[in-house]
């Protein structure tokens, strides 16, 4: 009979006898003790007296008194020879043993992996495995490691779903991941410069200012300043500025662009089919909005990037207005080629923008974060003329007219209506000045005006005629 009716049974427990044997003689019926599953037999006893314990474990174990079968953990006693009384078999069964492991790992943000390397305690000691002993179908609850626990600066960063539930047969293992805390992080990208254009192969000159803020870490910083440039750089013309400087512009790499001109910068210029730049965005519509398919698949996205980095040790501070920042500042000179001489037609057409997007990567946490500035930069393709009317009449002996008009033509061209007109008279000196007049033509040649003084109610004509 079984000592315990829960986790096993007997061959013929269920009859009052199981076998009647002849005096002396030995039993001819099987005797096993079959464990129900994740069960297993822990004592036999016959006549009251245990037999050796049961090893199940993984071995097959042979004794002399019983055999173990390893697959079913079925407990088969060995024949019972002479017997000369009754015997009374008893069965104990137990849950097999197992157990829990628990390991407290690092996660590096950095490579986004799972370590098996142990994170530290406070004293700056590995933090070991934990064995949580059981038997199949116990209950258990594992825990994390809290802040005040673990080396400073590192908190809870991931935990494995079996963090609880119940033991199993085979060794249960937990893993907790703990990772650098993100550090604390301001930081702020401004383009400064040129605020407007007046010539279509000017140089401009702007300055990037980079600041970044950053508590509560150590370790390397990566900064990557992209300048998206809103046309591609004039090289041959600031060839010709550099060398009026007396700069060398030799070699073919163009360093004489990086250093005398882009303050270190690489300048690249990139077909948007191969910028991986997703469609729909700014930066591709500023590429290729309003182009056909063929000048679309053709344009190219204009950039000068920085790539700087910095070593950070920035814990131990309150607040994040005390910590020393870092400070990237870049001055760039450059000309743009390909700027649109047309008259504009709306408040858009009117200005170019850059866009410059600043990137800072913490290294030990994986940290990733960018800020975005934008610059106008007003076109103003315009000139001025000045007309002053001169009067040879010796001081005014025949009595000038009161008024003379002036018009403003484009020099060279045809049957043109006048661009501009005035009328000038002693109350303004008999000067005018023409403003806002368009400085070039649709295809960039440089417009040339000239002046025609007219007729205003043939009072000027009759004192020519007589004069």
């Amino acid at each position: 009979q079984p000592k315990q009716v829960k986790g096993g049974s007997i061959l013929g427990e269920d009859k009052a006898v199981y076998e009647t044997v002849e005096h002396g003689q030995s039993n001819n019926l099987e005797i096993i003790a079959e464990p129900e599953e994740n069960y297993q037999v822990k004592d036999v006893e016959v006549d009251g007296k245990k037999l050796k314990s049961i090893k199940i474990n993984g071995q097959q174990v042979k004794e002399d008194q019983y055999t173990v079968d390893e697959a079913t953990g079925n407990v088969k006693l060995n024949t019972i020879t002479n017997i000369t009384e009754d015997k009374e078999i008893e069965v104990e069964f137990e849950r097999i043993p197992t157990k829990v492991i628990v390991y407290h790992y690092i996660y590096d943000k950095s490579t986004k992996t799972e370590t098996t390397t142990r994170v530290k305690s406070i004293n700056g000691e590995e933090i070991l495995e934990e064995t949580i002993q059981g038997r199949i179908g116990d209950m258990y609850a594992t825990k994390a490691k809290t802040d005040q626990e673990l080396q400073e600066g590192y908190e809870l960063y991931k935990t494995d779903v079996n963090s609880s539930g119940y033991m199993t047969r085979d060794t249960i293992e937990v893993k907790y991941y703990y990772a650098l805390k993100d550090a604390d992080m301001v930081q702020s990208v401004v383009k400064d410069g040129t605020q407007v254009i007046t010539s279509k192969d000017e140089e401009l000159n702007y300055e990037i200012t980079y600041i970044a803020r950053i508590k509560n870490y150590e370790g390397n910083a990566e900064i990557t300043i992209v300048d998206t440039l809103p046309y591609a750089l004039d090289i041959d013309k600031m060839r010709e500025i550099a060398k009026a400087e007396g700069k060398d512009t030799s070699g073919e790499d163009e360093k004489w662009l990086k250093d005398y001109f882009l303050n270190g910068g690489e300048y690249a210029e990139t077909p948007v089919s191969e910028s991986g730049i997703s469609e729909g965005s700014d930066l591709q519509d500023e590429a290729g909005g309003g182009l056909s398919p063929q000048e679309e698949t053709e344009a190219k996205i204009y950039t000068i990037t920085w790539h700087e980095t910095r070593d950070v040790n920035r814990t131990n501070v309150a607040e994040l207005e005390e910590v020393d920042p870092i400070e990237i500042t870049k001055n760039i000179r450059v000309v743009f080629k390909g700027i649109s001489t047309k008259e504009p037609q709306t408040e858009e057409e009117k200005i170019f923008k850059n866009k410059v997007k600043a990137t800072i990567k913490l290294d030990a946490t994986g940290q990733e974060e960018s800020k975005e500035t934008t610059h106008d930069t007003k076109i103003q393709f315009t000139k001025n003329v000045k007309v002053t009317k001169t009067w040879e009449d010796g001081k005014n002996i025949y009595g000038r007219p009161s008024k003379v008009g002036i018009q403003i033509k484009i020099k060279g061209k045809e049957q043109q209506e006048p661009v501009a007109t005035c009328e000038l008279s002693e109350d303004d000196n008999w000067e005018h000045l023409f403003t806002g007049l368009r400085k070039y033509d649709d295809e960039g040649n440089e417009i040339q005006y000239v002046v025609e003084e007219v007729e205003v109610d043939g009072e000027s004509l009759e004192y020519y005629e007589k004069h």
